[in-house]
């Protein structure tokens, strides 16, 4: 199953989504691995497999989706819910199991980013990054004009995120 997902619903669907992007997408030996561990949710549409998700989890409180997919027959429609049908289950999987944490990854901290978005609509929420390798500093003129995007970008201001137009006031 999870061979089938990788090359009939993860790579088209990627590629779909992201062109030559693509190329940079979880290999099958990854999601093998990742389902030793974790496992592959399928969502069916009655006798069909529509989409679904291989998740990993390392420890017993947290998920990580490493990948998601959509049926090639359902590439032109994606927003009639098979995607988010595989996020709903994942979540209440989850609550349903005790596991108190799921771990979408990052994304570019910006409410304008449309994976930032997506993501914010499953409640998650900005950590910050541990690594002080991917801090920036920013230096801003508090009567400069802010272009939307320059403006929308998350800051860390003592004790959480604020947009970077908030951070200027």
């Amino acid at each position: 199953d999870v061979e089938e997902f990788h090359r009939e619903y993860y790579l088209p669907h990627l590629s779909s989504r992201h062109g030559e992007l693509a190329l940079f997408g979880r290999s099958l030996a990854q999601l093998q691995k990742a389902v030793t561990s974790g496992f592959l949710l399928q969502v069916w549409w009655g006798e069909r497999w529509v989409s679904g998700m291989v998740v990993e989890r390392l420890r017993a409180e947290r998920l990580h989706p490493l990948a998601v997919g959509l049926h090639p027959s359902c590439l032109q429609s994606w927003q009639n819910g098979a995607l988010a049908a595989a996020y709903y289950f994942l979540f209440r999987w989850a609550m349903e199991n005790g596991v108190r944490i799921v771990d979408l990854g990052g994304s570019p901290p910006n409410r304008m980013d449309g994976l930032f978005h997506h993501k914010a609509l499953w409640a998650a929420e900005p950590k910050r990054d541990a690594w002080h390798h991917t801090e920036i500093v920013f230096y801003v003129d508090p009567a400069a004009h802010l272009p939307p995007i320059v403006a929308e970008q998350l800051v860390w201001e003592t004790d959480r995120f604020v947009s970077l137009s908030e951070s200027v006031r």
